[in-house]
């Protein structure tokens, strides 16, 4: 395996290995863990955390000209699609809230909880639902063609 480049976040690194698969290269995103700088709470690889792997190193040159070409042209987006795409947790069972992996606190079901407000540690309510339940635990958190999501508690 070859690394080819770094991201900032998990969700550019996904994509960018995503882009390569679809264009038939064999290429996955990995979160890249200095063990030393978890232990201190810094980051020293400025180069991003999340890293893309090729499986070929002949691959190379043309996995660079797809991510080169993709960057030079990116997809527009429409104003406030950031707020769209973030699922409303209310809509779902408050049995499947998860909970603090540091602390054990039942974390509330808010897209936007950074925090846990029992002992501030950093949390990602959405990553720790998806870890427990599967992806399809956000399908009722979004509405549905109608405009309507599915009904409160159902998660699929």
């Amino acid at each position: 395996m070859l690394e080819l480049c770094r991201y900032q976040t998990r969700f550019e690194a996904d994509s960018a290995a995503e882009l390569l698969r679809r264009e038939g290269v064999n290429a996955t995103a990995v979160e890249s863990v200095d063990t030393l700088a978890v232990l201190m709470g810094v980051s020293v690889d400025t180069r991003g955390r999340f890293a893309v792997y090729i499986a070929d190193k002949r691959d190379k040159e043309l996995a660079e000209l797809l991510l080169e070409d993709f960057y030079a042209d990116p997809p527009e987006f429409e104003e406030g699609w950031e707020e769209q795409a973030k699922p409303d947790l209310s809509r779902l069972d408050p049995s499947l809230a998860p909970h603090c992996p540091a602390c054990g606190v039942t974390l509330p079901l808010d897209a936007g909880a950074r925090h846990c407000r029992g002992c501030r540690t950093p949390v990602d309510v959405i990553e720790l639902l998806v870890e427990r339940h599967g992806p399809e635990v956000l399908e009722r958190c979004y509405p549905d063609e109608d405009g309507e999501g599915g009904p409160r508690g159902h998660t699929g």
